[in-house]
């Protein structure tokens, strides 16, 4: 107690249980005073005579302070001749008078006997006065211990029997164990001489104190709203209202919420079980038995319940969700992919949860940012299309954002970089962002090209639009993804395209990390591309699988098990493809390698050609400086004769740049010609051209005086 002599409570009512208030911690004291009553009970029986006991009370006066509070507490003749009985009737009549909640009403609601709970409150004496542990150590002679032994337990409790038995395995020992209330000390011991001792955390519970939450999870916030109120499309808030009272009601029932990684888990949950009056304890994982040893009897005494939130992969299931001891709500997002096992007993309902359509997105903007923000961000905000959970994460970034810069509102940059923040957060180490380009302006293709890009572009502006303008065998979201394949061969533009793209379309480009993702183990490969496509495609981010045809090639005749392996890899791609909701586009060097289904499953198929003369000669003067001092008769003769991509004509560039600042000179044509008697040897091919001097010798020289002009600069 908070008092180590007594714990003094005034009374303010006649009745002997309203000595104590109508709180969690009065209850705490009933019980607790109950427990007391027995240990002191067994005293005077091992002490055998009044004065014996009345000796002991002097070498132990606190035990003194006790007996005026269990005697104000239930007030008889002689406290000590009460039974149980009169005290179970104290304790069920407070607890009826009590309009909050109960932790150790709550464990007797999972199923805990009173014999069982009597004994957990013995075996927590020393854990609310420690001069209990004099006490203790005196009376079990044999082992001195500080603390209750189950031996002892039992003399005080009596012999078990069936009338006595806790509910959950017998013994009332073994019903605390099972629940994690008790751990035996010193398991090696005698049964009888194996000492018992209640978790810090879980004492401070069972005492009727807040604020002690597990590590393993964490509090979601309370909220105000009401399940009608969420915003959702219908007819999804008529079904949480529904869930709300499922999950209220007094049988095990398990609510699985299926939607993309960005739903806000935890306001949903919070709401939902706001109406049963239990908060929401968010775990990211399913912890191990060991570790959630007391999860379930903590969530009893606290009046939570367990929503975890999940990234499963495919064909993945999420199995023991249920602690030990706990009888009440659970609510698992398990992300796009995966299953969840509940046990048959349980009532197991689950909702979809649908994007969001741009006028419930922009209610949930001015919830988190406001009116007059959402009316100056109006633009900005509609190119961000991601779900309510992700909407109130990046608002609220924004708003620390303005705060830092002493703004009253969160503007367009604040916005834009909460965004990137967020997808840096959730996309590193799967996939890497790329830098954008701002218009097409710099494309030089070929007008087949640069015409399936406008398609491509057009489709990805009005992919929400698109299919309320379709007849009906277009619905959900199979319609709203864009999927487009680029092909050509190397350094024709195909990943500087992606580029433009995302840059045109104000989105952020993130391109797959293959290394990352591709797995030798079975199975992994499929669940690394199952989170970054479920993460890409919550946030709204352009996604680049660069060389696709390392992922997306033909399948094969099954010939071992390598090959039955490959091709449930291809399989797993094609089918999650077809249900992408997000923007992707994937560049192959080899159009022939791509599995015709894919090629099917494409929105968009955009072919890159190599550059015409004229083409190249345009690509080439975009890239020199603007400094050079190279004959025109030269630029044209050389990209007549030379056939190169525009990535070699880039390369030829930046070669030539460097030739000449060795020289610390503009760009000549020795130097332009060097880059490009260079870049043919590179790729194996006879330069058209010819030079008039040794080609390694000038190299040679070139990269001296270079390193000579590096030195000197230092």
């Amino acid at each position: 107690m908070s008092e180590p002599t007594t714990i003094r409570v005034h009374a303010t009512q006649t009745q002997a249980q309203n000595a104590v208030p109508f709180t969690a911690a009065g209850h705490f004291i009933l019980h607790f005073y109950a427990a007391v009553f027995e240990l002191l009970r067994q005293i005077r029986h091992v002490t055998g005579t009044t004065d014996g006991f009345a000796d002991l009370l002097e070498q132990h006066p606190f035990l003194k302070g006790y007996l005026e509070e269990i005697a104000r507490a239930l007030p008889v003749p002689d406290p000590l001749a009460a039974n149980q009985s009169q005290w179970t009737d104290a304790i069920t009549d407070h607890a009826r008078q009590c309009a909050v909640h109960l932790p150790t009403r709550a464990l007797q609601d999972a199923g805990l006997s009173t014999r069982s709970l009597r004994l957990l409150m013995l075996a927590g004496l020393v854990e609310e006065d420690s001069r209990f542990g004099d006490l203790l150590a005196w009376l079990q002679v044999g082992t001195q211990a500080r603390r209750l032994t189950l031996g002892f337990a039992e003399n005080i409790l009596g012999p078990d029997d069936a009338a006595h038995a806790g509910t959950q395995g017998g013994a009332p020992w073994r019903a605390l164990d099972a629940m994690g209330l008790i751990r035996p000390l010193q398991a090696d011991a005698a049964r009888a001489e194996q000492t018992l001792s209640v978790p810090g955390e879980l004492w401070a519970l069972i005492r009727g104190e807040g604020g002690h939450w597990p590590t393993i999870g964490t509090l979601a916030p309370a909220v105000q709203t009401a399940p009608q109120d969420l915003i959702f499309p219908a007819p999804l808030p008529d079904k949480l209202v529904e869930s709300a009272k499922l999950l209220g009601g007094t049988a095990p029932a398990t609510l699985v919420l299926r939607g993309d990684t960005g739903i806000d888990v935890a306001h949903i949950a919070a709401t939902l079980l706001a109406v049963g009056g239990r908060r929401a304890l968010l775990l990211k994982s399913v912890p191990e038995p060991e570790t959630a040893r007391h999860l379930g009897a903590w969530l009893c005494m606290s009046g939570c319940a367990p929503v975890y939130t999940l990234e499963l992969g495919p064909g993945a299931v999420a199995e023991g969700l249920r602690p030990r001891g706990y009888a009440g709500p659970i609510i698992v997002a398990p992300g796009p992919e995966g299953g969840v096992d509940v046990a048959r007993t349980e009532t197991q309902l689950s909702l979809n949860v649908p994007p969001l359509p741009p006028d419930l997105r922009r209610l949930i903007w001015k919830g988190a940012l406001g009116t007059q923000a959402v009316a100056q961000l109006g633009p900005v905000l509609n190119g961000l299309r991601v779900s309510e959970g992700y909407a109130r994460r990046i608002a609220a970034t924004a708003q620390i954002e303005a705060r830092l810069e002493n703004c009253t509102h969160p503007n367009a940059t604040h916005i834009n970089t909460a965004a990137r923040a967020l997808n840096h957060q959730l996309l590193d180490g799967l996939a890497d962002r790329m830098d954008t380009a701002q218009d097409w302006s710099s494309l030089i293709a070929a007008p087949a090209t640069v015409s399936m890009l406008r398609v491509l572009e057009d489709q990805a502006r009005n992919r929400e639009t698109l299919s309320g303008r379709m007849g009906p065998a277009f619905h959900g979201a199979a319609s709203e993804g864009v999927r487009a394949l680029f092909t050509g061969v190397s350094g024709t533009g195909k990943t500087m395209c992606a580029r433009l793209l995302a840059g045109v379309l104000g989105k952020e480009l993130y391109r797959v990390d293959l290394a990352s993702v591709v797995n030798k183990y079975i199975g992994e490969t499929e669940k690394n591309l199952g989170r970054v496509l479920a993460r890409a495609e919550a946030l709204d981010v352009v996604l680049l699988l660069d060389e696709g045809d390392a992922l997306l090639g033909t399948r094969t005749e099954v010939k071992s098990a390598n090959d039955r392996y490959a091709n449930l890899e291809t399989n797993y791609l094609l089918q999650r493809l077809e249900h992408y909701r997000g923007i992707i586009l994937i560049t192959t060097n080899f159009g022939d390698n791509i599995d015709k289904a894919f090629q099917r499953r494409m929105d968009v198929v955009v072919t890159f050609y190599r550059p015409s003369a004229m083409q190249r000669e345009a690509i080439l003067r975009m890239h020199l400086p603007p400094d050079c001092q190279l004959a025109p008769d030269i630029v044209t003769e050389a990209m007549l004769r030379c056939d190169l991509t525009g990535g070699q004509i880039r390369n030829v560039a930046t070669r030539a740049a460097l030739a000449a600042l060795a020289d610390n000179s503009a760009v000549q044509d020795d130097h332009f010609l060097q880059a490009l008697s260079i870049e043919h040897e590179k790729a194996g091919a006879v330069f058209p051209m010819g030079v008039a001097d040794d080609t390694a010798a000038r190299r040679d020289h070139s990269a001296l005086d270079l390193a000579a002009s590096l030195r000197s600069a230092r």
